[in-house]
């Protein structure tokens, strides 16, 4: 496997801060993609010759995940199943490109259901790359379906499931680079502010209270970042005190963070 990295800013460029990032099969698309990145004076590329298996290798040990993934199609059997594992490895924010030999509307819609923002097939050419990757706003277009985060829930009525939820939200954020948020329903406190290091703002409490008022920052601003992947939504609320919250509260909530886009 072969690899380009493009940098316009003086000094090393970091693969692990890469914001465009495509593996492709063969050289005379990775030609296309180094033409295409120079024209439009893209910072922070990486481009590689290499197959689904070294895509999802170099996602699964970088830092963050690009804003930008195009990965090429040819050679696979199952791309369906193949594009599955890439989803474990890379964040619900990634923009995915895929790139093949196939003109076949069938895969096309398949593809858009499990959150591909476009699929190109080959010859590549710079043009074709203008027209599906916009530089300038930091998006993919035309594709406007968007990828979800996924819901783990823990219940238990024995006790030990903040550790084994907590435990499993540490894992994600630093084994798979993953933004897990961990939420916590019990409004009196919890063991996890303690074991995390950190006090909690009441922040469930104030997204169930403001139910109608929920849109991505909004949200955001509730969650107490333990490092730069695990966050926390909890409540500390005094023992005996109650609060009413509008049914429904909670799964609003949920929704709005399963939709979120990191940026």
């Amino acid at each position: 496997m072969s690899t380009t990295e493009i940098s316009f800013f003086k000094g090393k460029q970091s693969v692990r801060n890469a914001d465009f990032i495509a593996f492709v099969a063969d050289r005379k698309t990775e030609q296309v993609l180094k033409s295409f990145v120079l024209e439009q004076a893209m910072p922070h590329v990486h481009i590689a010759v290499g197959n689904m298996d070294h895509a999802i290798a170099h996602l699964a040990k970088i830092e963050r995940s690009p804003l930008f993934l195009l990965v090429d199609l040819e050679g696979s059997v199952m791309p369906l199943s193949d594009l599955g594992r890439l989803t474990e490895v890379c964040e619900p924010s990634v923009q995915v490109v895929a790139l093949g030999e196939r003109n076949d509307v069938g895969l096309f819609r398949s593809l858009l259901k499990i959150g591909v923002r476009d699929y190109l097939v080959k010859p590549l050419t710079v043009e074709l790359l203008k027209r599906t990757v916009n530089v300038s706003e930091g998006k993919v277009t035309p594709v406007t379906l968007a990828r979800a985060g996924k819901t783990i829930a823990f219940a238990d009525a024995r006790g030990g499931v903040t550790t084994l939820a907590l435990h499993l939200a540490r894992h994600l954020a630093e084994d798979t680079h993953r933004r897990v948020a961990y939420v916590d329903l019990k409004m009196c406190g919890s063991a996890a502010n303690s074991m995390l290091g950190m006090q909690s703002n009441n922040g469930l409490v104030d997204v169930l209270q403001n139910v109608h008022r929920l849109d991505p920052q909004y949200v955001e601003r509730t969650l107490v970042g333990n490092g730069s992947r695990l966050f926390a939504l909890s409540a500390d609320l005094d023992y005996g005190r109650t609060k009413a919250f509008e049914p429904g509260a909670l799964r609003r909530d949920e929704s709005v963070r399963r939709r979120r886009q990191d940026a």
